[in-house]
């Protein structure tokens, strides 16, 4: 039997160049990949192209490097933060489940609680929770300006975290109090932010809200930079 073509190979498996990139991602961080991790994700990417065939989770055209292009890219937070043991994450407009699903997949004693408000991806994610039996996972059905009302959430969290959803400023006012005392919030940006990240630096609002901030490039990520926002402690 000759040899699939790259293209026609089933994009939810990992391949050499793709174990290749989480080892480098391993050595960037100083932590060896979870055993369980590349299974469990193949399981998960295999259950996200199925059901992108019946709604739009991904493009079409992201499907063939859907591991490099999402599930990859969900990793970055480990550039700011490689210890997610025993903290809470909120993953806000989390969609397709990147990088909540994925961060939970890799840290299984760390509290990923997933906001999205389109019912169809709601139903998504919970499926994913039951498939992958992801107890440290919580799917919250609401939008960002009701979550405290739809979600019963009012504890602060030590990472909160956005992937492509929104502008800056909007999200960090509306979600700042979500961000505990010395917590982050964590945007995952892409390089054509740049104009946006340097206007975030030098905005009074943000020191207003409490925040420090700092752009953080990870070091096997080409496209994606995170503005970091540090919430600073009361004084």
């Amino acid at each position: 039997m000759r040899p699939r073509r790259e293209l026609d190979r089933d994009p939810s498996v990992f391949g050499s160049s793709e174990l290749k990139r989480l080892k480098e991602i391993s050595k960037a961080i100083g932590v060896p990949v979870p055993h369980h991790f590349v299974p469990t994700s193949e399981i998960f990417l295999a259950e996200l192209i199925k059901w992108n065939r019946r709604m739009n989770l991904i493009s079409r055209g992201d499907e063939q490097i859907v591991i490099e292009r999402h599930l990859l890219d969900s990793l970055c937070l480990l550039s700011v933060e490689r210890n997610l043991s025993g903290k809470r994450l909120l993953d806000v407009g989390s969609g397709a489940g990147f990088p909540g699903v994925v961060i939970a997949m890799w840290e299984s004693n760390v509290q990923t609680f997933l906001v999205e408000s389109r019912s169809k991806r709601v139903a998504f994610l919970k499926a994913i929770r039951r498939l992958l039996g992801l107890d440290n996972l919580f799917v919250v059905h609401s939008r960002i300006e009701k979550l405290s009302e739809d979600g019963g959430i009012s504890q602060p969290f030590d990472i909160v975290v956005s992937r492509g959803v929104g502008g800056v400023l909007a999200l960090a006012n509306s979600l700042g109090n979500m961000v505990r005392e010395d917590g982050l919030f964590v945007l995952y940006k892409g390089l054509g932010a740049a104009d946006e990240l340097k206007k975030c630096k030098e905005n009074t609002l943000l020191n207003r809200l409490g925040f420090e901030t700092e752009i953080v490039k990870p070091p096997w990520q080409d496209l994606t930079v995170l503005l970091v926002l540090r919430k600073a402690p009361s004084k």
